[in-house]
């Protein structure tokens, strides 16, 4: 009997030891995955401001001056910004619209507000100013990147553990 009776402890502890170890590993999957999405989110931003940067940096280049190697050059690069530029908008916009079941509600609110300053600043200055549209657009893609890269800190947990350790300092030396 008493042999019956480890056997069988044996069985329940393996079986709920497994089950931990998948409930682990799952929790481990998705913060995983989160974490890739709020990097992936922050380079899509970091790709929308470089264009804009680019394009007020590139300004003063006089395409008359280039020859004709630097000039396909120089086109080359601007082709491959734009196209990288519109998959950015493109994947930010796709966050925008999916919401809160990826993202943090803090961090759809950050892209929500990026969005709404973009279309802004194309309305305010009415085609007529780019450097206008461009530079608002880079100072809203600041702001949204320090925005998504605490919020999403928050989301992962990693501010609170931060946070932890902190107050156990304090609270050591204060002790």
């Amino acid at each position: 009997m008493e042999m019956f009776l480890t056997l069988v402890l044996q069985v329940v502890l393996a079986v709920v030891v497994a089950k931990l170890t998948l409930a682990g590993s799952r929790s481990q999957k998705w913060w995983e995955r989160k974490e890739e999405l709020y990097s992936s989110l922050i380079e899509k931003l970091y790709d929308i401001f470089n264009y804009n940067s680019q394009y007020i940096d590139d300004y003063h280049t006089d395409p008359d001056t280039l020859s004709a190697e630097q000039k396909a050059a120089h086109e080359a690069k601007w082709e491959a910004l734009k196209e990288q530029n519109r998959k950015a908008e493109a994947e930010v916009e796709k966050l925008i619209h999916i919401g809160t079941f990826r993202i943090s509600d803090a961090v759809h609110q950050a892209l929500s507000a990026f969005k709404k300053a973009t279309r802004d600043a194309k309305t305010k200055y009415d085609g007529w100013n780019s450097f206008g549209i461009v530079d608002d657009i880079c100072d809203a893609a600041k702001k949204c990147i320090e925005s998504v890269r605490e919020h999403s800190k928050d989301d992962l947990g990693l501010n609170y553990r931060f946070r932890r350790l902190l107050h156990k300092i304090r609270r050591h030396f204060t002790e």
